[in-house]
């Protein structure tokens, strides 16, 4: 490895360990979903949705 890239090398490391955390608000993650409907509602919905697999399938 070339002195140059090794000096690349030290002063992207350095510079990722001097970066600051940036602090993330958690309320600002909530919301994302709206709806009208109840929790039995959506569980109704999710239940209803689902295809039964094929008991044994081939490898045909």
């Amino acid at each position: 490895m070339h002195n140059l890239s090794k000096k690349k090398l030290i002063i992207k490391l350095t510079e990722s360990l001097e970066a600051k955390e940036e602090k993330v608000d958690l309320f600002t993650l909530f919301g994302a979903w709206e709806d009208n409907k109840d929790s039995d509602e959506i569980i109704k919905e999710i239940r209803e949705s689902r295809i039964e697999k094929a008991e044994n399938p081939g490898f045909e």
